[in-house]
């Protein structure tokens, strides 16, 4: 299957996907540009793709990434195990009704010679499936009650303590108890829309109008209000807010494709103009021209300063390589396998940054040119420790 979208300049988008005799995607190329024309064009043979593999159960096994990394998956009966691009693995354990029962991450402590460690945290469940206990590899449980309608009516949670919530015979949450006293009650009409919403703090009430369709009209918090205006599209038109005493107001406009054209604020006026891409290229008084790759990221954004941001893109995986504005910014990116920044390049600062992670994917060290900060963590994620060397000093932060 072709998809390809006409753009600027008498060209073309195109992207390709391939099927296999059973109607799975097999092969999916990255996008590219192309003289536009209306029949179906032969795929390029240079451009990176992303393949798929299958078991007998059309699963998905295994894929390749355009970059040539891959990752993989493997089912069991009651388990399902995935390897990144890293070959880091998350192996989840299902119990009889396909429910996630274990998930069991695997680590490699960095500060114990790359050392094994396995972290698990466990779900339990009610004969109607409402997940009712979660406990982390530190022993922490988080608790979960239900009413007969399956509603969630107490929260027992290690950090934040007991919370309850109340509901009316709709099922709109009506009260929510936190363990410090915090009470935050709730009313609502007859169409079930939020009327009142009193709290401890801040009372907020909600007006509806009738002209177009029950849309919100009015908040109003405390000594702060908001109008909104609507056109027969529903499409808000206007937004007023009451601030210190004053009232501004926002006009809004659009475009029979819902973009937005026009937004009038109380101290200028902004017009924004598309490509056909259905990117923004323009914005009257802010940025003079934008451009962007056939993945539709930005490639170029010129100011009305007169300065240019430019953003280039390794081309197999589309993530960002480098920005540059003119002389007062040349920032160089690096990744791993699985998109974790390993390095930044700061060529008009001459800075230079280097971070390694762990099997979880978690900060494990950055390096800012001689200074080296190292973070070590406990089973579920808090830091337990940060420590940053300086010429030879070593010091806990």
């Amino acid at each position: 299957m072709q998809l390809k979208a006409e753009i600027e300049n008498d060209e073309a988008v195109v992207k390709n996907i391939f099927y296999d005799g059973l109607g799975r995607v097999k092969e999916e190329q990255n996008p590219y540009f192309e003289d536009f024309s209306s029949s179906l064009s032969n795929a390029s043979a240079t451009v990176n793709k992303t393949y798929y593999s299958y078991d007998a159960l059309d699963r998905v096994v295994r894929v390749v990434n355009p970059d040539t990394t891959s990752k993989v998956i493997d089912f069991n009966k009651w388990s399902i195990t995935d390897h990144d691009e890293n070959d880091n693995k998350h192996e989840y354990r299902l119990d009889a009704h396909g429910r996630i029962v274990n998930v069991i991450e695997y680590n490699k402590n960095p500060y114990e010679n790359n050392k094994e460690e396995i972290y698990n945290t466990s779900y339990q469940y009610d004969t109607n499936d409402n997940l009712i206990k979660i406990t982390d590899n530190e022993g922490n449980e988080f608790k979960f009650s239900y009413d007969s309608l399956g509603r969630k009516i107490k929260l027992d949670d290690p950090d934040l303590g007991v919370w309850t919530y109340a509901y009316d015979p709709a099922g709109n949450l009506v009260e929510q108890n936190d363990s410090v006293g915090n009470v935050i009650t709730l009313s609502y009409d007859k169409l079930n829309r939020i009327l009142n919403k009193n709290s401890t703090d801040v009372n907020i009430s909600f007006a509806y109008d009738k002209e177009y369709d029950g849309t919100l009209s009015n908040i109003t918090m405390g000594s702060v209000s908001f109008k909104y205006s609507y056109d027969k599209r529903m499409r808000v038109v206007k937004e007023e807010a009451y601030l210190g005493g004053n009232w501004l107001e926002t006009g809004i406009s659009y475009d029979s494709m819902d973009r937005l054209i026009e937004k009038r604020l109380p101290s200028t006026d902004l017009e924004y103009f598309y490509n056909k891409q259905g990117k923004v290229r323009r914005i009257n008084d802010f940025i003079n021209n934008a451009s962007y790759n056939a993945f539709g990221s930005i490639l170029n954004r010129s100011y009305d300063n007169n300065l240019v941001t430019r953003f280039s893109y390794y081309p197999s995986n589309n993530r960002l390589s480098q920005i540059t504005t003119g002389s007062l910014q040349d920032l160089a990116y690096a990744y791993d396998n699985v998109g974790n920044i390993r390095s930044i390049r700061d060529s008009v600062q001459s800075r230079n940054y280097s971070m390694g992670y762990d099997g979880l994917d978690r900060l494990i060290n950055t390096t800012i040119n001689d200074d080296l900060y190292q973070y070590e963590y406990d089973s579920i994620g808090n830091i337990k420790r940060a420590v940053r060397t300086d010429e030879s000093k070593r010091k806990d932060l």
